[in-house]
């Protein structure tokens, strides 16, 4: 999985979650924090294997270099896959897939 840095990733908005823990929407930094839900937490827990930087600015400010950085990313995992069989990519999807959820202390 390939996120650009700045992006978030959750199955719940911050707020959403600070309703239901805190019983507060006003908590949602503090739910976001606990949701661990940027590129960098998520790539420190491994489930997501490249960031991908962004323009100065955010992709918004700039869409034909994001579109650039993205594409160069895409390549450059495609060169990495392209050189697995067909039987190490499954074993690395399972082995990904039976990481997720798993409790470190």
């Amino acid at each position: 999985m390939m996120m650009f840095e700045y992006s978030i990733y959750s199955v719940i908005s911050p707020e959403g979650c600070a309703s239901i823990l805190y019983k507060d929407a006003a908590k949602a930094n503090l739910a976001a924090e606990s949701l661990k839900l940027t590129s960098k937490h998520l790539k420190k827990e491994n489930l997501v294997d490249v960031i991908i930087a962004e323009p100065l600015g955010g992709i918004h400010r700039d869409p034909d270099e994001a579109r650039r950085l993205l594409k160069n990313a895409l390549k450059q995992q495609l060169k990495v896959v392209g050189k697995m069989t067909t039987d190490q990519l499954l074993q690395a999807r399972a082995e990904k897939l039976l990481s997720f959820g798993k409790f470190k202390e």
